[in-house]
């Protein structure tokens, strides 16, 4: 039988004229809305709007990034040195604190450890981890009920920690906030001059741009599937690195003198800056702190960077070459990158004597052997634990700590 294909065209239209018809009505309507603006904007008409005429919109949008964890967010680390050789778990509450957090619906005494990772101990068991740990202690040592937060963040430098202090930690009233951010500071100061800069994982301010966009769209595929997402980020990694070591291994590893030298002359020139910004954003902390009523405390970054003729004799040199090979992406010795990292520990020391405020100094109570630390700043459970102990004491052995508990 023939087909009639007026009437299947006729057929098509009436089994879709409603989505027809609201396709071309929202075309309709798209077309009026920027004829309007077309008008409102290349006239002097003003409807309701009797005060503002934009004539340009202006650039991308922007926002300050709170760097932290996502809240509730529950997770397992699998890591061969994890204690139990299994896995480690990180778990957060509401407002982004790691767990355990909040103990005492009325506590006696809240603490907060401001940091990056080597605060927040990945690889330790949460009842374990010094910021925990150390208030357990006090709370047993002195009879009071203690909050202890841990608010750190990977790769979070101060000037996150500020952020994260003003925004998320003020709100909670803590009566002591401690910070510990060494290594993160100067890597970044080292890196960009600045903490305001353009690094996508450093930069405290974000642009809504079409890369932004990207960006969360990926990380809503990783919100909606955690670990496929995960699965396919590792995967691209070890191809990138593959293929970066394959066609590029020559070109990384092979450093021209003069280039040594330009890195040399770049960081000797930008040193005053560089300790200069880190300073003041230390006394910026501890204003802050005092400005809200709250003590503040700090800690320099206990490590296993030690003298070269010590660590390049280790049975095991994992730490000394990795050390060594993040020196010479800098054009630096060893030796110079371990100044480098005292001396920024050195500045916590001054500031805190120079403000009056407790500085608990973990760079020379912690031993520097490798049962403590499983990198060259990270802790192991046993680090993790000493670290609690060191902080607890010197809580206990502080006027101001004892002034708080007699309250």
């Amino acid at each position: 039988m023939p087909i009639n294909t007026d009437i299947n065209k006729k057929s098509l239209f009436k089994r879709n004229r409603i989505k027809i018809i609201f396709c071309f009505l929202l075309l309709l309507l798209t077309a009026c809305l920027l004829i309007s603006e077309y008008i409102l904007k290349n006239s002097d008409i003003l409807l309701f709007n009797k005060i503002l005429k934009i004539d340009d919109k202006g650039a991308n949008e922007r926002f300050i990034a709170l760097k932290e964890h996502r809240p509730l967010q529950n997770s397992r680390l699998y890591n061969m040195n994890v204690v139990d050789k299994k896995y480690s778990r990180i778990r957060l509450d509401e407002n982004g604190f790691i767990l355990p957090s909040k103990i005492h619906e009325n506590p006696d005494i809240s603490i907060v450890f401001l940091g990056d990772s080597t605060t927040i101990n990945e690889i330790v068991q949460e009842e374990k981890r010094f910021p925990y740990l150390s208030g357990k202690i006090l709370e047993e040592s002195t009879g009071k009920k203690i909050n202890s937060y841990n608010a750190a963040g990977n790769g979070n430098n101060t000037l996150h920690s500020i952020d994260i202090l003003i925004n998320k930690v003020l709100p909670i009233k803590p009566n002591i906030v401690v910070m510990m951010v060494v290594g993160t500071d100067l890597n970044v100061l080292m890196k960009n001059k600045s903490y305001w800069n353009n690094d996508p994982d450093r930069t405290p301010i974000i642009e809504i741009n079409r890369d932004f966009l990207i960006k969360q769209i990926i990380r809503q595929f990783k919100h909606i599937l955690p670990n496929v997402g995960n699965e396919i980020q590792c995967f691209v990694t070890y191809v990138k690195a593959h293929y970066n070591t394959s066609h590029n291994n020559t070109a990384l590893n092979v450093v021209s003198q003069a280039s040594k030298e330009n890195n040399r002359k770049i960081l000797t020139f930008d040193w005053k800056t560089v300790t200069s910004e880190y300073k003041m954003n230390l006394q910026t902390f501890i204003s802050i702190c005092k400005a809200r009523n709250i003590t503040p405390v700090l800690m320099t970054q206990a490590n296993m960077i030690r003298d070269e003729k010590i660590a390049s004799k280790d049975k095991n040199p994992y730490i000394y070459d990795m050390l060594n090979d993040e020196a010479r992406k800098f054009g630096l010795t060893y030796t110079e990158s371990k100044g480098l990292f005292d001396t920024f520990n050195n500045i916590v020391r001054e500031t805190g004597r120079k403000n009056n405020i407790l500085v608990i100094d973990l760079d020379k109570e912690i031993p520097k052997v490798a049962d403590n630390f499983f990198d060259p700043v990270h802790f192991h459970q046993k680090g993790s634990i000493l670290a609690a102990e060191v902080i607890s004491r010197n809580f206990l052995a502080d006027n101001n700590f004892n002034q708080l508990i007699q309250k």
